[in-house]
């Protein structure tokens, strides 16, 4: 306001400059209701999205509207269609409004001139005034838009969880989130394969030994290391697919989209997608390849490994997918993690929100045992596909990433420091396996 405030009384003072024996008090008057045209595109525009998505909700609260499980209209479980706008798309449209708000706003201040003035040479040096102050709020109104736009993209920072002490030794906290990447199991001998913002670890289980793997990927004639940007999936035997970014700039572009190793992270192939796919987190199941894609803003499945994606889903518009997991029944129903929002999808663009955990992490191995670790360290099971939850146990940090095995109740977890606990008993307990 006081900004505002201030672009207006430096309007009114330029105004009075021009000459026409007027007062600062009757200019302020006068002018005064050129500034609600802005107003109200101002409340437009930042509304926008919240109400072409909100909005949506209606349809399910008419079934609903008392929250007692009811459904008269059949509509209740209906989901919010999160592809009706794109982010962009919405910015130009914000844009619109602002530009329009501001025209508005000058056709009625030049009106209000020749009116007070009474002498068009002086209603239009007043106006010069005018014109600089509505480009002033203009750029300013462009710049929250853009503001806002960057900052729904990134990770917001919710307080972590109080811990004795992080260890620095795999994870770089100096930099911005994400600090672990993936953590996979090594099928031929049991070791944690672990990615982080420090790079691509090996994990000896028995002997804790950590080995750096330093992978090179090679793709339209250039080469670069890989591991410090990198997320990993075990195929079986020795093949890994994954995603991420080169180590270095201006070598490979930005985005390495769907990549393969044959030989455990030290060589990596260009299967799909390059330039312009970043994969967050690959889950295998029902002969299928889930993926989320930063870059798409969308879940992509793939049903020859990556080589082409069949579907897209568009998630929530303007949320970073922090992690999913799909229903081990159902192929069509995943459920995916926002920073505080968790989403639920049965199939095409439509999403409904379930609840508002904080940095969730999921993992659903098997029907009727769904995990949810959140920042805070608690953590949830789930017996009704994520629509309530039970608090089992807590761990000392924060969860980044969980682990499935065979046995739905033996887990493992990376916490943000790259420590690694286990849990046999369904999430019940839970022991540190290894401490970097």
């Amino acid at each position: 306001m006081g900004i505002v405030a201030g672009f207006y009384a430096l309007g009114i003072a330029g105004a009075r400059s021009v000459g026409g024996e007027q007062t600062a008090e009757r200019l302020r008057v006068g002018f005064v209701h050129s500034l609600v045209p802005i107003a109200l595109v101002y409340v437009v525009a930042h509304y926008l999205t919240f109400f072409i998505f909100e909005g949506q909700g209606i349809v399910a609260l008419a079934s609903d509207p008392l929250g007692k499980g009811w459904d008269v209209f059949g509509t209740a479980e209906s989901g919010t269609d999160f592809s009706v706008i794109s982010q962009n798309t919405a910015w130009y449209l914000q844009v619109g409004f602002v530009v329009a708000g501001h025209v508005a706003a000058l056709v009625l201040a030049h009106e209000r001139a020749l009116v007070l003035y009474q002498q068009a040479r002086l209603a239009v040096r007043s106006q010069y005034w005018m014109l600089a102050i509505m480009i002033g709020f203009t750029t300013l109104a462009l710049w929250l838009l853009s503001e806002a736009g960057t900052a729904s993209q990134a990770e917001r920072a919710a307080p972590a969880p109080q811990v004795a002490e992080r260890s620095h030794r795999l994870v770089d906290f100096s930099r911005q989130p994400p600090f672990v990447n993936g953590l996979e199991i090594d099928p031929n001998n049991g070791d944690f394969l672990l990615t982080t913002n420090r790079g691509f670890w090996r994990i000896d289980r028995e002997t804790q030994e950590v080995e750096p793997v330093r992978g090179t990927i090679s793709a339209r004639g250039q080469t670069d290391t890989v591991g410090t940007f990198l997320l990993v999936k075990s195929l079986g035997g020795r093949r890994l697919i994954g995603s991420g970014h080169p180590d270095n700039k201006d070598t490979l572009p930005e985005f390495l989209g769907t990549i393969e190793s044959r030989d455990m992270g030290r060589t990596w192939r260009v299967i799909s997608r390059l330039g312009s796919a970043d994969l967050h987190k690959i889950e295998l199941k029902h002969d299928r390849m889930y993926a989320w894609d930063a870059v798409l803003s969308a879940m992509v499945i793939s049903r020859d490994e990556g080589q082409s994606y069949e579907e897209e889903r568009f998630t929530p518009s303007q949320r970073l997918i922090i992690d999913f997991a799909v229903d081990p029944e159902d192929p069509g129903y995943i459920l995916a993690a926002a920073d505080e929002e968790l989403f639920a999808s049965r199939g095409g663009d439509r999403w409904k929100r379930l609840s508002r955990p904080v940095g969730a992490r999921l993992s659903w191995p098997a029907p009727g045992a769904l995990y949810r670790a959140d920042k805070d360290g608690t953590v949830h099971t789930s017996a009704d596909r994520g629509q309530t939850w039970t608090r089992v146990s807590s761990v000392p940090g924060e969860p980044y990433k969980l682990t499935e095995t065979d046995d739905p109740r033996h887990l493992f977890m990376a916490l943000s420091d790259g420590t690694i606990l286990e849990t046999t008993d369904g999430a019940r307990t839970w022991a540190v396996v290894f401490r970097p």
